[in-house]
């Protein structure tokens, strides 16, 4: 049977592991909307993962009692929690709005345009299709 903190530390690294790929997709991605998509999958992977390591059977735990002389460095990574997850708040807010401002605006331009041009077309087609009857009619 597995000692419960060989199996908690485990547990840890394996959520290290799917952070880690998380934050490759991100780096991967230049697509905005996904990118938000992104960072809000981050921010549900993030929260628990810090609530468990901010447990008392957590990290603190876990350093402690293998390596005590740590345990200031892991108060600083600790502490930069919060701050993380103010930032990474503070980017999928940023996003959202580039999405509905600028991004938005974009895509009513794109479309007015698109319509323009299907506008334009059956004017052609109509243009055309009267030039062809009238001539077909005159001769």
């Amino acid at each position: 049977m597995t000692h419960p903190r060989r199996r908690h530390r485990s547990h840890m690294l394996a959520q290290h592991r799917v952070l880690r790929e998380t934050l490759g997709r991100i780096a991967a991605t230049n697509e905005l909307t996904l990118l938000v998509r992104l960072l809000d999958d981050l921010r549900a992977q993030l929260e628990p993962h810090f609530a468990e390591e901010e447990a008392a059977d957590g990290l603190a735990e876990a350093v402690g009692a293998a390596a005590p002389q740590h345990l200031r460095h892991l108060e600083r990574l600790m502490a930069e929690h919060r701050v993380l997850l103010a930032t990474l708040e503070g980017l999928i807010a940023r996003g959202r709005s580039l999405l509905s401002d600028v991004v938005g605006e974009y895509v009513r331009e794109v479309r007015a345009l698109g319509q323009r041009l299907r506008d334009h077309e059956a004017q052609e087609t109509a243009l055309l299709s009267d030039a062809v009857h009238a001539d077909i009619g005159s001769g």
